[in-house]
């Protein structure tokens, strides 16, 4: 038993002196962000998932207002992702448009799935393709 104790050991220590360290990214997330980023994410505001595309930009998706997003690589949200309403006021799924996928397609089409009932006013089920810019495909 301690043979198996002294192997893990080493294993664990040897493993985490070559793991990378992680660190705050102070370019994420930039104060003149924040408010606006509170005021999308209220507490306990779900994000469900997300992806990072090629550029570097991520898309959020959860129970929360629009239900989607695009952050830039700096954090601040990116204002030519034109969602317009989204998936409508999301909150906690009272309205039942909880996204709980994203998926990129290799031509830079958005796969969104989950409890979604409409995207921008416009009727949808369960799944929904979006152009690069967030407009309905």
């Amino acid at each position: 038993m301690r043979f198996i104790f002294c192997i893990l050991l080493i294993f664990f220590y040897y493993f985490d002196g070559i793991a990378q360290s992680f660190k705050n990214d102070e370019t994420f997330h930039t104060e003149d962000n924040s408010l606006q980023l509170m005021h999308l994410f209220a507490e306990s505001v779900p994000v469900t998932t997300s992806v990072i595309q090629p550029d570097g930009k991520v898309i959020i998706g959860g129970d929360f207002a629009k239900g989607i997003l695009r952050l830039n690589v700096d954090g601040s949200i990116d204002p030519s992702f034109q969602i317009g309403n989204g998936f409508g006021m999301l909150r906690y799924s009272s309205s039942g448009n909880l996204v709980t996928s994203i998926v990129l397609q290799p031509d830079g089409k958005i796969l969104v799935a989950g409890g979604l009932r409409e995207y921008n006013n416009v009727p949808c089920k369960m799944v929904v393709r979006l152009n690069s810019d967030g407009s309905l495909d």
